[in-house]
Order: structure tokens, then C-alpha cells, then sequence
């Protein structure tokens, strides 16, 4: 394992030197971050963000866009860690800096009034939960299962994990 970075050796005096599965800590800066492409950690720690390189970037949101960065191309199995509670002894993970929002494209993927497939998740009084992707699942009014006739539940005409387009 090597370190480096501010609290070790440069990373540029070691580019191109690291060998596969080879162990690297990396401190990396918000300057650093704000250009940064390629950059992929196996695990990133969100150390601080306080108003401390304001003047290089203007704006905490600036910052804070800046020093997301260090989660950009991190990938599934990659791990955030957003925060530290000494006192707790807990860690704070966030899959979602990783994986990503699954929320941010279903307006483009399910546009209102599209018709979906989907497994039923769940049955409730007021309708059904259908998955249209992992991590999403829309919900059905009871009102609108079935065209034929009125139901009162919709287990009287779906069973959890029937596929269904909706």
C-alpha cells in the first residue's frame, strides 16, 4: 500500500508506476476534483466541505459539485463513505453517489401514459405496486386494473410477482 496525495508522495511523481490490485491511498483536492475524468476509487471518503476554498470556487454549491466528483465514475460494488460518527462508531454509506438516482431518467424512460411490463410487488387496497426497474416501481389504482369489471382489492384479480403491462 502507498500513500499519497497532500498526506504522502506526490500522485504525479508515481503515474503509471501502480500495478494491478495494488493498494493506493489517495488524498485528492477540490482543485483537483474540478477536472478531473478518469479518476475511479474503490472506496471514496467525503472528508470535510467548509467555506475554506471558497475563493477559488465562489459558491458552496461549486464547491460541493467539485468535490462530488471523487464518486463520478465509481461503479456498482464501489463504496461512498458520506460521513463518520466517532462517537456512535457508525458509518455513513451512500449507494445512491454510487449507483446513481434511479429517479432521475423515468421521465424519459415511463413518459405519462406510456404502457409498461412489469412484476407486482405489492397488493394493496388502493391498487397495485408494478417494478418498471430496479429500485423503481410505480403504482396502479385499483380503479384502473380492470377494464371488465369493478373490483374492490386487487388481489381479486393479481397475485405478487405476476407480470402484468400497465
Amino acid at each position: 500500500m502507498r500513500v499519497l496525495g497532500n498526506i504522502g508522495v506526490a500522485v504525479t511523481s508515481v503515474a503509471g508506476e501502480s500495478v494491478p490490485d495494488e493498494e493506493l491511498v489517495v488524498e485528492v483536492s477540490s482543485f483537483q476534483l474540478e477536472d478531473t475524468h478518469r479518476f475511479r476509487p474503490a472506496v471514496g471518503v467525503f472528508l470535510n466541505l467548509t467555506p475554506d476554498h471558497l475563493d477559488r470556487h465562489g459558491t458552496m454549491e461549486r464547491y460541493l459539485e467539485c468535490k462530488a466528483n471523487l464518486f463520478a465514475n465509481q461503479r456498482p460494488g464501489d463504496v461512498a463513505v458520506l460521513g463518520v460518527n466517532q462517537a456512535e462508531r457508525r458509518i455513513s454509506l451512500g449507494l445512491k453517489q454510487v449507483l446513481g438516482d434511479p429517479w432521475a431518467e423515468v421521465p424519459q424512460k415511463f413518459p405519462v401514459d406510456s404502457q409498461v411490463e412489469g412484476k407486482v410487488t405489492s397488493l394493496q387496497k388502493f391498487g397495485a405496486f408494478v417494478e418498471l426497474a430496479e429500485g423503481v416501481e410505480g403504482m396502479v389504482h385499483v380503479g384502473d386494473i380492470s377494464a371488465e369489471k369493478r373490483i374492490n382489492h386487487p388481489q381479486e384479480v393479481l397475485k405478487v410477482g405476476q407480470t402484468v403491462k400497465a
